[in-house]
Order: structure tokens, then C-alpha cells, then sequence
């Protein structure tokens, strides 16, 4: 058992090379956009980002731990969402400001049907 909790998702973006470390919010999550954002920036933290890259050289290859950073992926017109369509009308002025220091990303996830697309949300 592990009072940290774990990385929801890891993701490889090869032509930006970028490692995203990923908290997931399914679209029934009543979690406050707060809480993801820093559930994601204590995970961040409390990896050990060296070993990290090592373990996986096979596919990281040549990869540094700058490399590295923190997502928050929501469903399109979840509660969450809501959230970030409050800060970017500058309602959440806080939370933006802490989301920034944080250096956080937000993506939104719509599905339609079987298949799922992701957008970038830009703050």
C-alpha cells in the first residue's frame, strides 16, 4: 500500500519529446480541479526521475528528466472542465495563478462513441 496513490497515466509525445506524467479524472468524478492539480504535483515530485528515465532507456531513449512534466486530463464538459473554463475567464484567478507556478497542463478528452480525441486546453 502506497499513501501517495499512483500515476494515472505516462505518455510519450516522440516529435515534442516529452514525457507527460497524467492524472485522470473519469467522467463521473466529483474531485475538485484543486485536488488533481495537486495529486499530479505530488507525484511529480515524489518520483525519482532518474531512475525513472533509466528503467526505461529501451524507449526513452536519450531523454533527460527535463523532459518530464505534469498533465491533468479531464472529459470535455465534466465538472473539472467547468473549472477550467473558470480560469480561463480569469473566475478561478487563484487556482490559475497556483496551476501556473506549478507549471500544470490541462488536456480535455471527448468521446464520441468508440473513439476518444484529446485537446490541449491553452489557459
Amino acid at each position: 500500500y502506497d499513501k501517495a496513490g499512483k500515476i494515472d497515466l505516462v505518455s510519450l509525445n516522440r516529435e515534442e519529446n516529452t514525457i507527460w506524467l497524467v492524472e485522470l479524472k473519469w467522467q463521473d468524478s466529483k474531485e475538485t480541479l484543486l485536488r488533481c492539480v495537486l495529486e499530479v504535483a505530488t507525484y511529480y515530485q515524489l518520483l525519482d526521475k532518474d531512475t525513472f528515465i533509466q528503467s526505461y532507456t529501451d524507449i526513452l531513449d536519450g531523454l533527460r528528466t527535463d523532459c518530464i512534466h505534469k498533465a491533468v486530463l479531464v472529459f470535455k464538459d465534466g465538472s473539472q472542465h467547468e473549472e477550467i473554463k473558470e480560469m480561463k475567464d480569469e473566475e478561478r484567478s487563484k487556482l490559475k495563478e497556483l496551476v501556473n507556478s506549478l507549471d500544470i497542463n490541462f488536456f480535455l478528452l471527448k468521446e464520441s462513441g468508440l473513439k476518444f480525441t484529446v485537446e490541449k486546453v491553452q489557459l
